[in-house]
Order: C-alpha cells, then structure tokens, then sequence
C-alpha cells in the first residue's frame, strides 16, 4: 500500500500513518508514505510497485495521471467518491 503525500498533522497521522504502520506490524501489508520529499523517479517507482494507492487532498492532478498510466490500479481517494 502507498499512501501518496500525507503531512505530519493530525489528520495525516490519525488517519494514514497509524494505520498503515499497524498494517505493516501486523504483517498484513507492505506500506510505504510518501511526504513529498522524495524525487519523481522514486514516486513513480513506488506507483507502479503499489497494489493499492491511498490518494491524499490535494493529489487531484497525480491520481489522474496515475489512472491514465495505469487504467486498473486500485486507488482510494474517498474525498472524490473513488474507491
């Protein structure tokens, strides 16, 4: 699971990073958390390793083009009603 920029506010940590890093304990999922430092080879590697993508606010613009480079990756971007 790749969550795409998550902040280290509040909602970033309660929402993505807690959970994701539960996941990871547990063994139940591989995640990585991108925070928007990382260059665009990385994070365009890392998207096409994802099996699932968390989309973040403001990621409008790379969740399209992550769905016209890979038309069958698993996104879920609740803010927009995609799942």
């Amino acid at each position: 699971m790749l969550s795409l920029p998550v902040d280290d506010g509040g909602c970033g940590w309660e929402r993505v990073r807690q959970n994701l890093k539960e996941m990871r304990l547990q063994g139940l999922a591989e995640t990585l958390i991108f925070d928007g430092k990382e260059s665009a080879e990385e994070l365009m590697k890392a998207i096409e390793l994802a099996d699932v993508i968390i989309a973040r606010p403001n990621t409008a613009e790379l969740v399209k083009g992550i769905k016209e480079k890979y038309p069958n990756k698993k996104i879920v971007d609740k803010l927009n009603g995609r799942f």
